[in-house]
């Protein structure tokens, strides 16, 4: 089996209203042979707003010359109506000094956080994330690992578990 570019996964930060951290971190999953995590600031980042990105999970231990030419879409999902969620799509090279990439400004803690806006759901905030490595330089053969991050697929515009789809 090769090496998968591309996936789309859900994060559920289920304790995100009452998270008193400075940091969360998702679990690790694989794309493009490389270890891949997203990282939220919940309280913000010195700024009124949720500052989100993607990050080469290992960088520090990586092979010098490692670089991933990647698009990625970071979506912030409205519960209520998924029109109104928020995202944003970047294509960046990631490598050991730029080893995460975000944006801080497009999400607003207070229209994230404020009752009924629907971001945040029972003290719950979905992350829907879709990396696409677009070009692999060095090699890291990171293989599959499990994680409690949810793998999802598109069915007519739903997202579904694997195990809620038939062959």
């Amino acid at each position: 089996m090769g090496t998968q570019l591309a996936k789309k996964i859900t994060w559920a930060i289920k304790t995100f209203s009452s998270s008193e951290t400075g940091k969360i971190c998702s679990d690790q999953f694989v794309v493009g042979g490389c270890k891949w995590r997203l990282i939220v600031h919940p309280k913000g980042n010195n700024a009124d707003y949720l500052f989100m990105y993607l990050e080469v999970a290992d960088y520090e231990s990586l092979s010098p010359g490692w670089r991933r030419h990647v698009c990625y879409l970071l979506n912030i999902v409205n519960q209520n109506a998924v029109k109104r969620s928020k995202q944003n799509e970047e294509e960046k090279w990631f490598d050991a000094r730029s080893p995460r990439w975000g944006r801080l400004s497009m999400f607003s803690l207070n229209e994230i956080s404020a009752r009924d806006s629907g971001f945040v759901v029972n003290g719950e905030l979905r992350i829907v994330a879709e990396i696409d490595v677009l070009e692999v330089i060095g090699s890291l053969d990171v293989s599959e690992e499990t994680s409690t991050i949810m793998e999802t697929t598109d069915f007519n515009g739903f997202q579904l578990l694997p195990s809620q789809v038939r062959n």
